[in-house]
C-alpha cells in the first residue's frame, strides 16, 4: 500500500511542476499564444479580354488572423530584367474569410491593365496581424512572356 501512495504522490508532483500555464499565469509569465500561419501566391499573369491580369491567392490557418492585408502588382518588363509595377491592388480581410471556409473564388483577388507585348509576372506583398504579432512577407510568380 506504501508504493501506490508514493508512486501516486510522485504523479500529483510531477503534475504539478510540468503544467503548463494558461491565461492569466501565461501573461504573468510572458508566454505568447500562436500566431495563424497564412499562406500567400501569386500566380502567373493570365489573359482575360484584352487585358493581363495578375493574381493573388491567399488561404490561412483556421481560425484565420485578425487581420490581412496584401497587396497584388502586376509587373512588366521589356527584357524580363528590369521591373516596374504597372496595375496594383490592396485588399484586406479577417477571420474564416482567409481560411479555407471560404472558396478559393472569394479568397483569389486581382490587379489588371491593357495589354502590350512584353514579359509580366505578379508579385504580391502582405502583412498579417494577430496575437499582438505582426508578420510580413513578399513573393513573386514566375515570369511570363507575350500574353496577348
Amino acid at each position: 500500500m506504501r508504493n501506490i501512495v508514493a508512486a501516486f504522490l510522485l504523479i500529483v508532483a510531477a503534475l504539478a511542476i510540468t503544467r503548463t500555464p494558461s491565461g492569466s499565469d501565461a501573461a504573468r509569465q510572458g508566454i505568447r499564444k500562436a500566431v495563424v500561419q497564412c499562406s500567400v501566391s501569386p500566380l502567373r499573369p493570365g489573359k482575360q479580354g484584352n487585358q493581363v491580369v495578375a493574381t493573388g491567392e491567399v488561404l490561412c490557418d483556421r481560425p484565420g488572423p485578425q487581420k490581412l492585408t496584401y497587396t497584388v502588382h502586376l509587373q512588366r518588363s521589356p527584357d524580363g530584367k528590369q521591373w516596374t509595377t504597372v496595375a496594383s491592388q490592396t485588399y484586406s480581410a479577417a477571420g474564416a474569410d482567409t481560411t479555407s471556409e471560404r472558396p478559393v473564388s472569394q479568397r483569389r483577388h486581382t490587379a489588371a491593365a491593357g495589354c502590350t507585348s512584353a514579359t509580366w509576372r505578379t508579385t504580391v506583398e502582405w502583412t498579417t496581424q494577430d496575437n499582438g504579432a505582426t508578420k510580413k512577407g513578399s513573393d513573386e510568380s514566375g515570369s511570363r512572356r507575350n500574353v496577348c
